[in-house]
């Protein structure tokens, strides 16, 4: 889960991961999937993001 739309996702286990790729979830969609690891991302909350 994230609370931005605009975030990175690395695979979580430090060395073992892959590289820091950055990833938004477009308007609209409610998920996302990384490239790499396939993790699925949602909106956290409302969705709102601070500026």
């Amino acid at each position: 889960m994230t609370k931005t739309r605009r975030f990175a996702c690395d695979g979580s286990e430090g060395a073992l991961g892959h590289p820091r790729v950055w990833l938004t979830i477009p308007l609209g969609a409610e998920a996302i999937d990384c490239p790499y690891c396939d993790a699925r991302w949602m909106m956290d909350g409302d969705g709102h993001e601070a500026h």
